[in-house]
């Protein structure tokens, strides 16, 4: 299916997912959505086009269906991201669950109340553990039962919609993070280096225990840098000792 970037945006849902979905969703505003059978197209039961064109692909999963098949469940999500490999992917899991002795309890919903529905021999760290391996390919978004779902997906469908975001744009600056761990950590550990300072620093000192060890002027003579860029930064190692000056 070939959708237009500046045709209206929809929330297309697939119509093996449960119908309650459709009049939770039906009542907001500014959320249009379509109901078809898009699991046989390849895509996940949820997605949508981002602003920028870029798609979303999103895969509901109770914690009943990932404890019941966990290899089931993984070559699925394997052949979504092989059938999209462009989009990004979302794992939502819906279900609260809890470790009982060496059971993990799922729950079911009535009403406001969760009920006990099922107990699996299995550890939750284990599953814990297969999760974070997961989430290097999946965004993993938890959800308490069919209603949070609802309100997760209009949520995530109305934020890709949005041109600009503030978020944490309020308290912190935003900044592209390095692949070299010396030149992240230079950042890191010395207050007011930029990244191309962090880099000049990784060439001539590779490891820390090289610029712990450097002397003042191997790092004055160091290009944008100077004695008082110097200073600081054996300030900030601790081991700063004042230049001695000689009277005439």
């Amino acid at each position: 299916m070939t959708i237009s970037i500046s045709a209206p945006r929809k929330l297309y849902i697939d119509h093996n997912e449960p119908q309650v979905i459709k009049r939770l969703i039906a009542p907001i505003k500014d959320v249009n959505f379509e109901w078809g059978p898009y699991n046989t197209q390849g895509h996940s039961d949820y997605w949508w086009q981002r602003h920028d064109g870029i798609i979303k692909e999103v895969e509901r999963k109770t914690w009943q269906e990932i404890l019941s098949n966990l290899e089931r469940i993984e070559e699925q999500l394997s052949r979504h991201l092989e059938t999209k490999p462009n989009a990004e992917h979302i794992l939502l899991l819906e279900g609260p669950i809890m470790q009982i002795g060496d059971k993990i309890r799922t729950f079911r919903t009535n009403g406001l109340k969760f009920e006990h529905s099922r107990d699996y021999q299995q550890n939750l760290g284990g599953i814990y553990s297969w999760l974070y391996q997961i989430s290097h390919y999946y965004t993993i978004v938890p959800s308490y039962n069919i209603n949070t779902t609802a309100a997760a997906l209009v949520g995530m469908f109305k934020s890709d919609g949005k041109l600009n975001h503030s978020t944490l744009q309020r308290n912190y600056h935003i900044r592209t993070f390095n692949r070299d761990p010396v030149i992240e950590r230079y950042m890191g550990m010395l207050d007011g280096i930029s990244e191309k300072r962090a880099e000049t620093l990784r060439k001539t000192f590779p490891t820390v225990k090289d610029l712990v060890g450097a002397h003042r002027n191997d790092i004055i003579i160091l290009p944008g840098f100077g004695p008082a860029i110097a200073d600081k930064i054996m300030r900030q190692l601790g081991t700063f000792s004042a230049p001695k000056v000689h009277n005439v």
